[in-house]
């Protein structure tokens, strides 16, 4: 059961668009579970622009790739497994989300819209 601050960041969360919310994932991810994080081609393009193609190949051969996808995270073994925007809220927990952002390190980076819903719940 989430609190009223963790409400506050769930409905905020809720109102992002599929774009602020792959953000706000991605920070989250980033700090709390890095391996969860979902990327976009251009992120792929610089993680991995120093990788022997064979390891790409592997990455793709071996996990669950799909040329059409706009998206891609990694399965349990390091392999892509492809994502497409219509599906990126299945692979987002939202109160997941809103737990942790609502008590995030001073340190964490908290999206604008996050941000906002947390100060305008301290004021009530």
């Amino acid at each position: 059961m989430l609190n009223e601050r963790e409400k506050a960041v769930l409905a905020a969360l809720e109102e992002m668009d599929d774009h602020e919310l792959l953000y706000a994932w991605n920070e989250y991810a980033r700090e709390d579970n890095p391996d969860n994080k979902i990327l976009t081609w251009d992120d792929i393009d610089e993680l991995f622009a120093d990788r022997e193609p064979s390891w790409i190949v592997n990455r793709v051969y071996y996990g669950d790739y799909q040329p059409g996808a706009e998206l891609v995270k990694f399965d349990g073994y390091g392999n892509f497994k492809s994502v497409f925007w219509y599906e990126l809220k299945d692979y987002i927990d939202l109160e997941e989300m809103a737990v942790w952002y609502a008590d995030a390190p001073s340190w964490a980076y908290i999206p604008g819209d996050i941000e906002l819903a947390l100060m305008e719940h301290e004021t009530e």
